[in-house]
């Protein structure tokens, strides 16, 4: 079995700065819209969230956001995470437009944004400033509400890489955005050699980070 997922834990922890040292480090659990094999409603996947200890979940896109978030609220569990597909292709939209009518249920509520970019072949750097356009765009009315916003490196997307959130995130210069560590899509793209050099690089600007789903 492989010990890479407790390194890379070990390795996030010593690189917290001494005033977050005491912050907690919650848990929870995403991508259960699609993946969950029992194909639960989400009041029977918040009870069994509850139920085994998690501090809430994250939700995939925009539909039935309003009842996560009540049934997360059921059993006192948080919402974490909202995922978006963002598209940097001109033709087509840029994200779902029924953005700006979900923010408010979010106002507060201490939740990111994680964003998906795709459109272009990945990690090509001829989208960088489209990309940093939409997102500040995004941070901007994200911003008004509470709302931070993670950049979320998935393999096969335009931002496949964690250097890509990373480049992406610095390039946006908003306090309200930053990185995501997904060590399932890392491990896709990357090798264990590079993983001190890339986690001291992307310390920083890291909001989230996801250990689980690695096989």
């Amino acid at each position: 079995m492989s010990r890479l997922p407790s390194v890379v834990l070990l390795f996030l922890l010593i690189l917290q700065s001494p005033t977050s040292a005491d912050d907690s480090n919650p848990f929870f659990a995403f991508c259960m819209d699609t993946h969950d094999s029992q194909k639960r409603s989400l009041m029977e996947q918040a009870e069994m969230l509850h139920d085994l200890g998690f501090d809430g979940a994250g939700h995939l896109w925009l539909d039935n956001l309003k009842e996560r978030i009540e049934t997360l609220d059921e059993f006192d569990l948080r919402l974490f995470q909202v995922y978006l597909r963002v598209s940097l292709d001109p033709e087509g939209e840029p994200y779902d437009p029924r953005l700006g009518e979900s923010l408010p249920l979010l106002k507060d509520r201490d939740v990111t944004l994680a964003l998906l970019i795709t459109g272009l072949p990945p990690s090509d750097p001829n989208g960088d400033s489209r990309a940093v356009e939409i997102v500040r765009e995004i941070a901007d009315m994200a911003s008004e509400f509470g709302v931070r916003v993670v950049l979320y490196p998935h393999f096969g997307d335009w931002m496949e890489k964690v250097e890509d959130s990373v480049r992406i995130a610095k390039k946006v210069d908003r306090p309200n955005v930053g990185s995501m560590f997904n060590l399932s899509h890392w491990l896709k793209v990357d090798s264990e050699e590079n993983l001190e050099r890339m986690l001291t690089e992307a310390a920083p600007h890291l909001f989230a980070v996801s250990l689980n789903g690695a096989d």
